[in-house]
């Protein structure tokens, strides 16, 4: 059965939905890159006082509950990847900001159109589904019949994601101005950012309803108005009927680009009370205090509306008292629009809480005026408690949790064990009062935020049993994920992975047999022969910066060093018809070594006691070389995991005797020893004097690699076991 099919099933035999007019609404409203502390309400978060004015939010907040510990994805539209599935975003295999690719045949982007999302639930519970602003979860179109006027295969475009009603843009970004002026009538990226209107057709397999909205009139101005009046209208078409309605308003302010909004020249005005704070700040901050203040003021228009749906001065027809409202940011302050996330460190993308905390408040029936949540959420709990609300029970699919009767302070359990979340540059786990911060170089931070909440004092080195805790939580959080189902913006589909299976430990197509890992290897120019394709470590010695058909230095070699007392700036290296593949560089080498010559190499590689190493070169005996001179090489950890520490050797090889003024290939394994767990493993040749006179040799095709380690596991296995 069709997956989605099968939820939605699910779903319908386990809702029960009231459908009725007494069924409560559910207003959600998304801001776009804001700061932490740029708004009034978060001030007795914060203990900072901001110098934006966002009167229609503060008085939200104290008409409901200020959510202190709230978190989300790191960018944009991961976030709304959590938000609307009502799971990690990574459950979903959604890690990173999408292309807005327009064509399904661009590959997957975005939402599959089998992922059961918000609104098809909210459909599924009795509501009306109305969206309106920025959509950034999935812009690829139907695929049609050869005659256009049937859908073969639906995209994943607001109708096809269950949303009755959608007014707003398909992207993550646009020039504020209606009509836009950066972008040609009909271009690609106008049909990603331009306004359109858009409802499903009468069946599945009719076409959607598209209609170009940017050219018209009523819209023209600050796109956030033209967003802000659309959701008014919404209301009033669909306030008080025999359904309930829920309305997501997902602004894309104040995302840049930065721009003056409609109210620039109010605040701008000397007699506005904002007026000192506002003179005083740099261009870009006035702009976006702007775009801030506008949005505030469309969320207040938006409440009125609630309370007065048809507008007449009559507030009789009132859906404010029946209407669940919140009010999240998407993600971190972004350093781009000048946004203020103190007293947090880090801003959007990072795992740090200056990314992914961010601004939330929730009012509506049954929840205190002006309370306060301390417990750590995440925005993967909107969709449960959404559901709650409309009398609903929970499908047992989704991860988060239903907050509904926490707010309303009968429920006193905390929602989550913990809560993960993953940036662009790490991952950050918050558990409790304590976080753990693993970065793009895997380097652990923990933090107690109790005390630090600028996650400024590392206790890693002396809490190893809560960092081990949170390590395992992280790990436990990962084998529950999918992978990604999409490259990143910008990203190569071509090179994508979109298998969903994999087995442990496979050899290397491109490695001789045996090898699961190479360590150091070189492009032999023969790509036929499916092995050494690929230079790793410089094991050829060709990438330098040495002048081609001339001599180079160790300090123009990539990657080796001179172990040797007479330093990096004595001859290496020549380039010349020696080499064994007919032509290039290769490594010179005097018997005199190593008190002039001594090739070093850090190969990065951290060694288990008991791994297998095989190692192979070629070489050739030049001038003067007698059969008592020899190549030795060596393989070492230090005591400090630098390669100018001090020597532990844990093999040592040398090579035949020769004089033949040949190329010949050498081979050698060795197995680590014990004591080794968790060194780097180095490796330096040089050249062993036997009678006290000069001779010359050469060394190139340096391949070291570590021999299988007995894996026997040969079945493939999924990445995750939720959908496959």
């Amino acid at each position: 059965m069709h997956r989605k099919l099968f939820i939605l099933i699910t779903s319908i035999l386990c809702c029960f939905p009231i459908v009725s007019g007494n069924q409560p609404n559910v207003v959600l409203i998304i801001s776009d890159d804001a700061g932490y502390a740029d708004f009034g309400f978060m001030n007795e978060v914060t203990n900072n006082t901001t110098d934006i004015l966002t009167p229609q939010l503060d008085t939200l907040r104290s008409g409901g509950s200020l959510c202190s510990v709230a978190y989300t994805g790191a960018v944009c539209s991961p976030s709304r990847g959590s938000i609307l599935s009502g799971s990690y975003q990574q459950r979903v295999g959604y890690f990173y900001n999408i292309n807005n690719a327009l064509d399904p045949a661009d590959g997957p982007d975005g939402f599959a159109n089998e992922e059961v999302i918000a609104f098809e639930r909210m459909k599924t519970a009795g509501y009306k589904t109305l969206a309106v602003g920025k959509w950034h979860v999935g812009a690829q179109a139907d695929t049609l019949n050869s005659a256009g006027n049937k859908v073969l295969t639906p995209g994943n475009r607001p109708p096809r994601q269950g949303v009755d009603h959608f007014f707003g843009m398909l992207s993550g970004s646009r020039d504020y101005d209606v009509p836009m002026d950066d972008h040609a009538f009909g271009s690609y990226e106008y049909r990603q950012r331009g306004l359109r209107e858009m409802s499903p057709g009468n069946k599945d397999d009719s076409l959607a309803n598209d209609v170009d909205e940017e050219q018209n009139s009523k819209w023209a101005g600050d796109v956030t108005d033209a967003f802000g009046t659309r959701a008014r209208e919404y209301v009033t078409e669909h306030a008080n009927k025999d359904y309930p309605f829920f309305l997501y308003v997902a602004f894309n302010a104040p995302h840049t680009p930065m721009y003056e909004s409609s109210d620039y020249a109010l605040l701008n005005d000397p007699s506005h009370p904002n007026y000192a704070n506002f003179s005083s700040m740099s261009n870009v901050r006035k702009q976006y205090c702007s775009m801030v203040y506008t949005m505030d003021r469309n969320i207040g228009l938006l409440i009125d509306r609630l309370k007065d749906p048809n507008n007449d001065g009559n507030t009789s027809d009132s859906v404010y008292d029946n209407t669940l409202i919140i009010f999240i940011n998407d993600n971190g302050g972004s350093k781009k629009n000048e946004s203020v996330n103190i007293p947090l460190r880090g801003d959007k993308g990072d795992p740090h809480d200056g990314g992914c905390r961010v601004p939330m408040l929730v009012a509506g029936p049954g929840i205190t005026n002006g309370s306060t949540y301390d417990k750590p959420i995440h925005s993967m709990d909107l969709i449960p408690t959404m559901l709650a609300h409309g009398g609903s029970s929970i499908p047992t699919e989704l991860m988060g949790s239903n907050l509904l009767d926490r707010f309303k302070g009968s429920d006193t359990s905390i929602p989550h064990d913990y809560i993960c979340v993953a940036g662009n540059n790490g991952l950050g786990l918050r558990k409790n009062e304590w976080k753990l911060v693993i970065d793009g170089s895997d380097d652990q931070y923990l933090y107690n935020t109790s005390t630090d909440v600028g996650e400024t004092n590392d206790l890693a080195g002396s809490e190893p049993a809560k960092l081990d805790e949170l390590i395992r939580d992280v790990t436990n959080f990962d084998v529950q994920m999918d992978k990604p189902r999409f490259p990143p913006k910008g990203g190569s589909h071509a090179s994508f992975n979109y298998n969903y299976s994999f087995t442990f430990s496979p050899n290397d197509v491109t490695t001789p047999s045996g090898i699961d890992k190479i360590i150091i290897d070189y492009d032999d120019g023969d790509a036929g022969n499916g092995e050494h394709d690929n230079a790793v470590n410089n094991g050829g010695f060709e990438t330098n910066t040495a002048t081609a058909g001339n001599q180079g230095k160790f300090s123009q070699i990539n990657q080796w060093t001179n172990l040797a007392s007479s330093g990096q700036n004595i001859n290496a290296l020549r380039d010349n018809n020696t080499s064994p593949n007919g032509g290039g560089w290769n490594s010179v080498l005097s018997d005199a070594n190593p008190t002039t010559k001594d090739f070093g190499l850090d190969t990065s590689h951290t060694l288990a006691a008991g791994e297998n190493f095989t190692v192979s070169y070629a070489w050739l005996d030049g001038s003067n070389w007698v059969d008592s001179d020899k190549i030795r090489f060596q393989l070492f950890t230090t005591a400090n995991n630098t390669i100018t520490g001090t020597q532990t050797i844990i093999h040592t090889a040398d090579s035949s005797s020769s004089t033949n003024r040949a190329y010949q290939t050498e081979n050698f394994s060795f197995t680590a020893p014990s004591g080794v767990d968790g060194k780097t493993l180095f490796l330096r040749f040089y050249a062993l004097d036997g009678n006290a006179s000069l001779g010359f040799a050469r060394v190139d095709n340096i391949f070291l690699g570590r021999l299988g380690s007995g894996q026997t596991e040969t079945e493939a296995q999924f990445w995750a076991s939720g959908d496959q």
